[in-house]
């Protein structure tokens, strides 16, 4: 049950909810601020660098659930000492907008149907809506959680 509709606490559940759901021992919310992305509701995240938010942002602009392996983010992190070997980035959109992304991390590889992949869009599509029903769009959503 999700206690509050709240932009940032309803994030912070959803990342959580669904990091439990995958067993990923990591979570944490990129939000495509202006003028610059942040992240937001980090969970067993290592200290996050200034320019994380921006390489994770890069990589919704294919507003898909995106499945990253370990090379994939020794290549996005520049370094090959994270512990975790998949990393799953589940856009937050409304219609065509994109507001940001959940990001999940496990020591484990997960494996994702097409159907899983449709279940995790919907959890983030239902997110990115209420946090449109709130009143916050890009401008605004770090203002209104802060």
């Amino acid at each position: 049950m999700i206690a509050s509709l709240e932009p940032l606490p309803l994030l912070e559940t959803v990342s959580t909810r669904l990091a439990l759901l995958l067993d990923a021992s990591a979570s944490w919310v990129v939000l495509l601020d202006e003028p610059a992305p942040r992240l937001v509701a980090a969970r067993g995240m290592p200290s996050p660098r200034p320019q994380d938010a921006a390489i994770y942002a890069a990589e919704l602009e294919q507003q898909a659930v995106r499945q990253l392996d370990a090379g994939d983010l020794a290549r996005l992190s520049g370094s090959d000492t994270l512990p975790w070997h998949t990393l799953l980035i589940i856009p937050l959109a409304l219609e065509n907008r994109l507001l940001g992304g959940i990001c999940l991390a496990s020591d484990r590889t997960i494996a994702l149907a097409e159907d899983d992949r449709r279940v995790l869009l919907a959890f983030a599509a239902q997110a990115a809506w209420r946090w449109s029903m709130h009143g916050c769009s890009r401008s605004c959503a770090i203002s209104k959680m802060s």
